[in-house]
Formats: structure tokens, sequence, C-alpha cells
């Protein structure tokens, strides 16, 4: 299957507002299925692109950072239910077979946790904006810890603030884009 990029007919986009910490100002944000199977995120003007593999272990790292993020006098069926969404989503989404084939070269890891949470690792762009040279990849460096309530997603030096709402919406999406991307039947077509 080498060289070969499969194509889906089934499309998926997903929209809402987030607020900009410091100001209050609202900026939307955007996950797409491209007709590639690549999952596009747009915060704002910043764009970002993922394998589904990559999307899906985001999304994990988002819903671990929640979790996490909850202090002990939280109610403990709010963290039942976010775990149990994420357990469900991680459930479906692995049965699939198209999901498991992927490289697992670039996952995330969890490197710390509860209020120090960090997971971290480093990810191959599918869809660089620019050319690289001479055998060089388009890798970058990509964390997700949390900063005081906010769950902060950093892409090399460029950093987004997410509150627990936010980052719950974004995984979601990113999820349901994994789900609908490695969906097998008659929508996909090579």
């Amino acid at each position: 299957m080498a060289g070969r990029i499969l194509k889906s007919s089934l499309t998926f986009k997903s929209s809402e507002f987030f607020t900009f910490p410091a100001t209050g100002e609202h900026y939307r944000a955007r996950v797409k299925l491209t007709p590639s199977r690549l999952i596009r995120v747009t915060l704002y003007d910043f764009k970002a692109c993922f394998t589904t593999q990559q999307a899906y272990e985001i999304a994990s790292g988002l819903i671990k950072a929640v979790l996490n993020s909850f202090d002990h006098n939280h109610p403990k069926s709010d963290k039942s239910d976010i775990q149990t969404t994420h357990d469900n989503w991680a459930a479906l989404i692995e049965r699939q077979e198209s999901f498991g084939s992927q490289e697992m070269s670039d996952l995330l890891q969890v490197v710390n946790t509860g209020r120090n949470f960090l997971m971290k690792g480093a990810l191959l762009d599918p869809e660089p904006v620019r050319e690289f040279k001479d055998g060089e990849e388009p890798i970058y460096d990509f964390q997700i810890r949390l900063d005081d309530q906010y769950v902060l997603m950093c892409f090399g030096w460029v950093g987004w603030s997410l509150s627990r709402i936010e980052a719950q919406w974004l995984a979601e999406q990113l999820w349901t884009a994994v789900f609908l991307a490695t969906k097998p039947g008659p929508g996909i077509s090579k």
C-alpha cells in the first residue's frame, strides 16, 4: 500500500467559538476531516494537520489533562462522566481495523500526572506548509500541559490556552473525525 493515499467520501467539519483567556475576545476553532483522511485543526488563524493516530493521541491527551486539572473537591461524577466518554471513544476507535495499521513512531507520552500533567512528543507534520531540503523532515515538538485552570497545547513555540470545556469539545471533534476517517465501508475508496 506504499505510495497510495486512501481517499474518503465521508466529510466532517465542526466549529465553535473559543475565548482568548487574557482578553476575553472570541475566536473560531475548527476541526475538519479532509478527503485524504487528514484532520485539520484551525485555531483563529493557526492551522495544524494531523494523521488519525496523531489526532487520537492529542484528543486522549486533552482529556487526560482535563481530568488531571480537577482538584480533590471537584465532584467525582464530573470526572467519571469525562472518563467514561474517553473510554467509550477509545473502545469505538480502537476496534476499527484501519486504525491500528498506521505508523506508531510519533506517539505522545505522558511524562507527569496530577497538577503537573505533561504529555509530549515530536510530531511529523503530514501536510507541511513549507518545503524542506535534503531529507529534512517537518517534525515539531508538541506538548499538552496544565497552566493553572487552563489546558495548554503547544505546537513548537506556539501555545494555545484552552478552558476545560474547550479542551473537551476539541477532543470530541478530533475523535469524531478519527472515527469517520477509519470507518470501513462503501464510503471509502482508494
